[in-house]
């Protein structure tokens, strides 16, 4: 990749995502890239790079999510938190993180995205931590509830 030229890296990035969609080391190189942009630019990029549905790229999605929330779009980032942690393809422990930052971005924009990110934490855990979740969202569901 070109140093100190970002029109011509982006192009060689481009390139390399149509010859090879989805290959590790093509998926990482933009996403380092994409870093550099602003936010508005950066998710243009991630949205026109994007590997294919077939492929689970678990840091793909969390930065296109990053990215939703600091364009202050939150029920746009906590949709993409909750279809991360749905994703059965992603490691258990990436879900999890994923299912609490939904339910986090959600608290202020929608009870029901929030009840589904409590939901989808309960289903994801066991014990003591899944009846807290699931208490959390009854309190949700259930005004004056908790």
């Amino acid at each position: 990749m070109r140093a100190h030229d970002a029109a011509r890296a982006l192009d060689e990035l481009r390139g390399a995502a149509a010859d090879a969609p989805g290959l590790p080391a093509v998926t990482m190189s933009v996403l380092s890239f994409a870093r550099t942009l602003a936010a508005k630019d950066r998710l243009a990029l991630l949205r026109e790079l994007a590997p294919p549905a077939a492929a689970s790229v678990p840091a793909w999605a969390a930065a296109a999510a990053e990215t939703e929330a600091e364009l202050a779009a939150p029920s746009r980032a906590a949709e993409a938190w909750l279809a991360l942690a749905r994703d059965e393809r992603v490691p258990l422990h990436r879900r999890r993180v994923a299912a609490r930052r939904a339910e986090a971005l959600a608290a202020g924009v929608s009870g029901d995205a929030q009840r589904a990110a409590l939901r989808l934490s309960a289903s994801l855990t066991s014990g003591a931590s899944r009846l807290g979740f699931l208490r959390r969202a009854l309190a949700l569901a259930v005004p004056g509830a908790g």
